[in-house]
């Protein structure tokens, strides 16, 4: 028995399949373990890239937002809650409590939510839609018997200026330094300057357009908020003699603190003009029916001045220094087949300059009404005040 059992005890039999039972074992657990590990990978990858594609999805309904703002006619704007799907997902979007700033201005939080496959994201933000009474700095419309700039000691600039604070606004966005409404009206004027003349047109930066076709503010529109303004209680009524001609000097109509709205009436298909001279100063809406202005003085100007009807144009002369901050609109709708003033006449000094904030400051001059008569015509900028995630 003693024998048997050590002979038992240092038998080798089967070791190797014995061993090879062992490493099978091990390498069965070693694949078993990476495969879990690869699975995890992949669900935790998947759910990476799903939560990924969500928060796309998300921000992409606040573009779609943008859009939506950007086609609404009304202040308030009316907007309607939406959704859009997509092969990889969708977004729903939520419009909250729209609200009117100021006359040419909107606020309306969004929140969005995108959402793939079990993943979803939030993200809000808030926008504003601000409107512009004037697409450039100088904006002319309707019919035209000619321009004419002479010399160089003008300028037209679409940058955006605060006269308040003496400087442009930084990161504001710029408007041209003229628009026109027809391609033959922007032929006038591009052919009208000179290489040297038109360093004094500018814009944003050398290389973007500061002559422009457009669409915005059309001759209707424009005819319009003439009216409108000069039949408003708080308008002052100047008329043009029956001798067609009116001669003002040395007054102030309004200012930065008191803008005002100023109506000249002259009569219609007789040619009239207004010569401004000595000094003379304003803030607020300026409205010429009718009748050419003429400049010969120095002249300052904060806000909006409207030239419009028949025989119509905007005149300066003489070196006295004239500036204009906020935007002029020339708006010709009579015939041009009978001899009369250029649209524009610039035989002196006078420096035009784009500014919101002038703007700004007399759009509460104009009657509601109008104002939502308007918002179609009137240029706008659709602008993000913040964007945040939220935590769905």
């Amino acid at each position: 028995m003693t024998v048997r059992a050590g002979r038992l005890l240092t038998n080798e039999s089967g070791m190797i399949l014995f061993a090879s039972l062992v490493l099978l074992s091990v390498l069965m657990a070693v694949g078993v373990g990476a495969l879990v590990s690869v699975q995890n990978e992949f669900r935790v990858s998947a759910n990476v890239t799903s939560g990924t594609s969500a928060f796309y999805l998300a921000d992409s309904g606040i573009e779609w937002a943008k859009d939506q703002l950007s086609k609404t006619t009304t202040n308030p704007p009316i907007l309607e809650d939406g959704a859009q799907a997509f092969r990889s997902g969708r977004f729903a979007v939520a419009f909250i409590a729209p609200a009117r700033g100021t006359p040419l201005s909107a606020q309306v939080a969004v929140r969005s939510v995108g959402s793939q496959n079990f993943s979803s994201q939030t993200v809000q933000a808030q926008l504003s839609k601000n409107y512009d009474l004037t697409d450039a700095a100088v904006a002319l419309r309707g019919n035209s018997r000619g321009v004419n700039f002479s010399g160089d000691a003008f300028l037209f600039s679409g940058n955006d200026f605060d006269p308040a604070l003496g400087a442009s606004v930084p990161g504001a966005k710029a408007r041209p330094a003229i628009s026109l409404s027809s391609d033959s009206l922007r032929t006038q004027v591009e052919s009208g300057l000179s290489d040297v003349q038109r360093s004094r047109v500018i814009s944003a930066s050398p290389d973007r357009t500061a002559v422009v076709h457009s669409d915005r503010i059309p001759g209707p529109t424009i005819a319009r908020l003439a009216d409108d303004l000069c039949a408003s209680a708080a308008a002052q009524i100047t008329l043009v003699p029956d001798t067609g001609s009116l001669t003002l000097a040395n007054q102030t109509w309004g200012s930065r603190s008191a803008p005002q709205i100023h109506c000249v009436k002259g009569l219609a298909e007789t040619g009239d003009s207004v010569v401004v001279g000595g000094n003379f100063r304003g803030a607020g809406i300026l409205v010429v029916q009718d009748a050419e202005w003429v400049s010969t003085g120095a002249f300052y100007w904060e806000g909006l001045i409207v030239v419009t009807g028949d025989h119509v144009g905007f005149r300066v002369e003489g070196g006295e220094s004239k500036e204009v901050f906020g935007g002029l609109i020339v708006n010709e709708t009579g015939a041009v087949v009978d001899p009369g003033p250029a649209l524009i006449d610039v035989r002196g000094a006078i420096a035009i300059i784009f500014s919101r904030s002038a703007l700004s400051n007399v759009s509460e001059l104009v009657p509601l009404t109008t104002l939502a008569q308007s918002y179609p015509a009137l240029p706008f900028t659709v602008t993000q005040n913040y964007w945040r995630a939220v935590t769905p």
